[in-house]
């Protein structure tokens, strides 16, 4: 029973030791490391690969490799060292031994060396996954450890690069000549070689002219640019705006892998504006007269004139009796638009009134423009207008008015003589005035009517 009830406290007691032992020994590993139970007893350096740049990397093109280097062991490492060895496919740019010094134990994770090297591909290298070794010494162990990381080598498109796109002139025009010219660069480190560079021109706009649709480059040199220029035409019936040219262009790199590349080339169809204005009728011939003057706008051009405004300006030879400025509106190509004023002629010199239009328009690509003109408007003199017939016809009241009048005259005059013939006066005035108002007619009557004519009597 002693024994039993011994056994009973010294039990528990063992268990409660173990567990005392084994939470102390836990944090001791804990200080080397966020993962205590991945940490060796010993040294445990590994390297691992971070990643490329670029990725994949093209045959005879450099490439960075960034590694990791981390000691899972709880001891630390001295004097350790990085060397890329030597090895098929490719070869070490910059220094390949790298002195990485002591490494705390379980320094890993956040607290690792990163290191960097250049590599560069070598032009033969084939495609796929390159094996890169790197050797690792250090004071702590007898012997080097290799490791190997994987290069992902691929040849792209990328390697050749269009940097430019462009047509002389900028803006090209229907039914005349201009070029198209492509900047083609190698970015790679390694030859290109047979370049071609191919015009779709299903449904295009323009032929090209002094060769065919394919221009050829023999080679491209590492970090060279090759000009390619294709002589082109445009149609003439080519309505004006952007346009997109399908563009293949097909090379092969070092080890003489063919690659493909698509592009889109835009190019611009565009015109100057050209166009007539013209004063198109006018029944205003003779200065001091109220009339009408319809200025017409032609567009002559290819495109479509938009936004069109249309601003007769006042000047000192003659006022605008309607509204000055108007708004026609889009004008398309071969069409006209117009507007009618009414003006009032105040003077003209040499029977010309010159008639300052101002005319303001945008072209297809929002281009704005604007512009004044001086059409003349020939005004005839009197005697030639009344010739012609295109005097101003006085209107019936006018004519109503001027009847009345004359006809108060013819009577006023008619009635003095009358008068001459009724007064009496001795003979010889009498004489005089009859003489004064048959021959002064209006004005012979008013200063006899003043002057001598009979008083009513009172």
């Amino acid at each position: 029973m002693a024994s039993k009830k011994i056994m009973s406290f010294v039990f528990p007691a063992i268990i409660t030791l173990i567990i005392v032992l084994i939470m102390s020994v836990i944090p001791a590993y804990a200080q080397y490391s966020s993962s205590p139970l991945t940490i060796s007893p010993g040294p445990d350096l590994r390297i691992t690969l971070v990643n490329q740049e670029p990725d994949p990397v093209s045959p005879g093109s450099t490439v960075k490799e960034r590694i990791r280097i981390e000691n899972y062991g709880a001891k630390d490492i001295n004097n350790v060292k990085i060397e890329i060895l030597p090895g098929y496919g490719y070869e070490i740019v910059d220094t390949p031994v790298r002195n990485i010094g002591t490494m705390k134990g379980a320094q890993k994770g956040v607290t690792a060396f990163i290191e960097s090297f250049n590599i560069k591909i070598k032009p033969e290298t084939p495609e796929g996954l390159l094996k890169i070794k790197i050797r690792q010494t250090s004071d702590n162990q007898e012997f080097p450890i290799d490791f190997e990381f994987d290069v992902n080598v691929q040849t792209t498109t990328d390697a050749l690069v269009i940097s430019s796109i462009s047509t002389t002139p900028s803006e090209l025009e229907p039914g005349k000549e201009g070029k198209l010219s492509f900047i083609i660069r190698n970015s790679a480190d390694s030859l290109l070689s047979d370049v071609k560079v191919s015009l779709n021109l299903t449904g295009a706009i323009f032929s090209v002219i002094g060769s065919t649709n394919e221009k050829v480059v023999s080679f491209i040199n590492p970090k060279q640019e090759e000009s390619v220029d294709f002589n082109i035409i445009v149609n003439p019936e080519a309505s004006l705006g952007i346009y997109q040219v399908p563009v293949t262009i097909t090379f092969r790199n070092s080890a003489g892998t063919s690659f493909t590349k698509n592009i889109i080339a835009g190019i611009v169809i565009n015109s100057e504006p050209s166009y007539l204005l013209n004063l198109e009728s006018t029944d205003v011939y003779t200065s001091k007269t109220k009339g009408k003057v319809t200025i017409a706008v032609s567009n002559t051009g290819n495109g479509v004139m938009k936004f069109t405004e249309l601003d007769l300006v006042p000047t000192d030879e003659y006022d605008v009796i309607s509204a000055s400025k108007v708004y026609l509106g889009n004008i398309d190509s071969d069409d006209t638009q117009s507007n009618t004023y009414e003006i009032y002629v105040k003077k003209s010199v040499n029977y010309k009134v010159p008639l300052r239009v101002n005319i303001k328009f945008k072209d297809k690509f929002n281009k704005e423009y604007t512009k004044e003109y001086l059409l003349n408007l020939q005004l005839l003199k009197s005697s030639e207008a009344s010739k012609l017939g295109v005097t101003k016809k006085a209107s019936i009241t006018t004519i109503i008015f001027s009847f009345m009048v004359v006809v108060l005259l013819l009577v006023f005059w008619i009635t003095m003589i009358i008068d001459v013939l009724r007064n009496q006066l001795p003979r010889e005035k009498k004489i005089i005035w009859f003489i004064v108002v048959v021959l002064g007619m209006v004005l012979g009557s008013a200063i006899y009517y003043f002057v001598a004519r009979r008083k009513p009597k009172k």
